[in-house]
């Protein structure tokens, strides 16, 4: 399972590493998007917020919030090396720090971000959210930062917790 893993991550990364366009482009989604779905998903809410019970908006930030903690987490207790890392390449992006790569905190807060505007119940705005997630989420691959599982086991922690979140807390 590992092994194919690795090379389906590599494969993902081989063909956009080899063109200029799509290294562009993978860079933006790996690093850069996160920060403008945050940002309008922080508008949506406090436009929305008027029409909604405070408490309600409280559970959507600390969903997200929480998500990223597990996450963090789990970065230390699993340690897995990032693909770049293992292939004794340089990092495509730029990063503050290295933390581990499993599971990946971009695909978290991205899949917790389309928890919560699920959660506002508004279609649009869900599948524009959801596909950006999948772009950052294939960036992060393609940029050789993280596995394909590193990003789906995210997806998962952001969609569980924050879930559990909205839902129970």
């Amino acid at each position: 399972m590992i092994t194919l893993d690795a090379r389906f991550s590599k494969r993902i990364a081989d063909v956009v590493q080899r063109n200029a366009v799509l290294r562009k482009i993978g860079d933006m989604c790996a690093s850069q998007l996160i920060w403008f779905m945050a940002g309008g998903f922080g508008l949506v809410v406090y436009y929305l917020s008027k029409a909604m019970v405070d408490s309600f908006v409280l559970r959507l930030i600390f969903g997200i919030f929480l998500s990223w903690f597990v996450t963090l987490v789990l970065e230390y207790a699993f340690r897995r090396r990032r693909p770049f890392q293992e292939q004794g390449r340089r990092l495509a992006v730029e990063m503050l720090w290295v933390p581990p790569s499993f599971p990946s905190g971009h695909a978290t807060i991205a899949f917790a971000l389309v928890t919560a505007t699920h959660a506002l119940q508004d279609t649009l705005l869900f599948w524009i959210a959801f596909c950006l997630a999948i772009l950052v989420s294939v960036g992060r691959v393609a940029m050789r930062v993280h596995y394909f599982t590193d990003v789906l086991a995210g997806a998962v922690v952001g969609i569980a917790v924050t879930s559990f979140v909205i839902r129970y807390l």
